[in-house]
């Protein structure tokens, strides 16, 4: 049997997707704006690009288990941790730290059944050395932001069920 990819939406759902997506985005890019802590006035103190994937696998594929908020928290948290530990090796060239940091993260993920594509791209930044502790928390914070916009926006759409489960701990396969 051949796979195909999945059918176009049609524009009312897509339109749902513009209005979800731009909610979320909006209400934490503001926050992260109005947060000084450690970066200067009108700059943005959460790394945006992994929560503007979050948002694609939030209001454009509800169901994709990678969008559940399982796999959204410790996602963020694994891939964040993660990332920020190799930091702490000295001497380690900066593009073998984004490599085993990426790589260790999504294998991580990978291996507890909470694969997290944003938590991907979020253990790149992380692994970068400009981030700390602060920052994950942050990162973290703004995924459970997102999170509850999601739950919000699309549980107002009857076609859409958003999450489609709750638990946060599952056993550890072998």
């Amino acid at each position: 049997e051949t796979a195909h990819p999945p059918p176009a939406m049609p524009l009312s759902e897509c339109l749902w997707v513009f209005f979800g997506t731009a909610t979320s985005l909006a209400l934490i890019s503001f926050l992260s704006t109005k947060i000084v802590l450690w970066n200067e006035p009108n700059t943005f103190l959460v790394p945006l690009g992994p929560l503007g994937a979050l948002a694609a696998l939030q209001f454009g594929l509800t169901a994709a288990p990678a969008s559940q908020p399982r796999n959204v928290f410790y996602g963020t948290l694994i891939s964040g941790a993660t990332s920020l530990c190799f930091t702490y090796i000295d001497g380690l060239a900066p593009w073998l730290c984004v490599t085993l940091a990426t790589s260790s993260a999504i294998s991580i993920m990978a291996k507890l059944g909470i694969t997290h594509p944003p938590g991907g791209a979020l253990a790149v930044i992380y692994a970068s050395g400009r981030y700390h502790w602060g920052h994950l928390c942050l990162s973290v914070g703004s995924s459970m932001i997102a999170v509850l916009v999601a739950i919000v926006v699309n549980n107002l759409n009857e076609k859409r069920q958003y999450p489609q489960y709750w638990y946060l701990l599952h056993p550890l396969r072998k």
